[in-house]
């Protein structure tokens, strides 16, 4: 399993408050199906919309060999972030099965706003 997390840069963050916007794209890399693959971003909300992979309702809870699914996030710069400079963001995503883990990390610099 493979998974990238990449900053969309058709947005800009430089304030608290903004809304910084990631793509996070996961690929059954490996030779076998996967089953009920978690993705977990502790510093950012996954629109689980945009993000069918996961088991639920509608959904098998299988993820076939070579499938790749695509998951939009959002975080909000807060005032930390901005003494920070910048979010680092980090993705996993598992299959409880056969304990399979992937991660990616996405780094946000935040410039200062000039008045």
């Amino acid at each position: 399993m493979t998974i990238t997390k990449v900053v969309d840069t058709d947005f800009t963050a430089d304030s608290e408050g903004d809304v910084i916007h990631y793509i996070i794209t996961v690929t059954n890399s490996g030779n076998v199906e996967l089953e009920d693959v978690i993705l977990v971003d502790d510093n950012a909300y996954i629109d689980g919309a945009s993000c069918r992979l996961l088991a639920g309702e509608g959904h098998d809870g299988f993820m076939a060999v070579g499938a790749e699914v695509v998951c939009l996030a959002t975080h909000t710069v807060t005032a930390a972030d901005m003494a920070n400079e910048g979010v680092d963001n980090t993705a996993t995503a598992s299959d409880e099965e056969s304990d399979l883990e992937g991660s990616s990390n996405a780094y946000h610099k935040i410039g200062r706003a000039h008045v």
